[in-house]
């Protein structure tokens, strides 16, 4: 059932499909879905093993940083970035990759 959902959005989804997403998406929803549920109940059981605590954290961090390159990925591939949603969601993109690489190089000189 997701999966269809899934390989349906990458096929069609666009910027309005996306905003349309986000106006009428219930946040409890959203979290209740079963797949969004379980990788959710499994990154905090791993935060609290003391082994796999790093391990919980960097999917904590990373799940929503490849989910938001994967929608705009989608965006961008099915939508004109000549329109100021495409175009804003690239850039925004764009500089939170370049963001991230200065920074992990700035804490890496440590």
């Amino acid at each position: 059932m997701y999966t269809d959902i899934i390989k349906d959005f990458i096929e069609n989804g666009d910027f309005s499909t996306v905003m349309d997403f986000l106006k009428t998406a219930d946040p409890v929803e959203v979290i209740m879905m079963p797949p969004v549920f379980l990788a959710i109940a499994i990154t905090i059981g791993l935060m609290f093993h003391p082994k796999t605590t790093y391990l919980g954290k960097q999917l904590l961090v990373w799940i929503p940083a490849l989910l938001w390159l994967g929608v705009t990925a989608v965006v961008l591939k099915n939508d004109s970035i000549s329109q100021i949603g495409p175009f804003i969601l690239g850039i925004v993109s764009f500089f939170m990759i370049i963001g991230y690489m200065i920074y992990s190089q700035l804490m890496a000189s440590d």
